[in-house]
């Protein structure tokens, strides 16, 4: 849990300082979710939830101006991330991609249910117009970090 903790730590700074240099259109991906799908997957879903809210809320903190959003949607993004059995498929990078894909869809409706109160907006366009594209995104660059980490586990299993 410690190593987690402290990739909470890192990723938080990597996601404000250097993750707005990928924006595409204004979109980015949630590395912070990318590693707690991950970690999630395979833990019991009261510790992810513990994650998820610890995680979310220091996101919270470091500026998005709605203290606790981010930590109710990762709380809840880790919740149905630990109700997945992982079953057969194990540490499948797919179909770990496909789990954040769905399990980020569920957190921008929640967090663009927040925002479009707070800015007076629709929800149905700021979801549609940022959580979708960027669900997408993270699943993308999830996918990519998943891949990498089993080519990493694989290659290190050998020697």
């Amino acid at each position: 849990m410690l190593k987690v903790l402290l990739a909470v730590f890192v990723l938080l700074v990597v996601q404000s300082t250097l993750v707005p240099f990928i924006a595409v259109a204004g979109i980015t991906p949630d590395l912070l979710l990318v590693l707690m799908v991950h970690w999630c997957y395979q833990k019991k879903r009261s510790r992810g939830v513990v994650l998820g809210f610890f995680g979310g809320l220091l996101q919270d903190l470091s500026g998005t101006g709605m203290v606790g959003v981010l930590a109710l949607c990762k709380s809840v993004a880790c919740y149905a991330t630990g109700s997945v059995p992982a079953g057969r498929y194990g540490k499948n990078p797919w179909v770990l991609g496909v789990v954040l894909l769905g399990v980020t869809i569920v957190h921008h409706a929640i967090y663009y249910g927040f925002a479009a109160r707070e800015v007076g907006t629709d929800v149905v366009i700021l979801f549609f117009r940022y959580g979708i594209p960027s669900a997408f995104y993270t699943a993308f660059v999830g996918v990519v970090v998943y891949v990498f980490l089993d080519w990493w586990g694989r290659r290190r299993g050998r020697e």
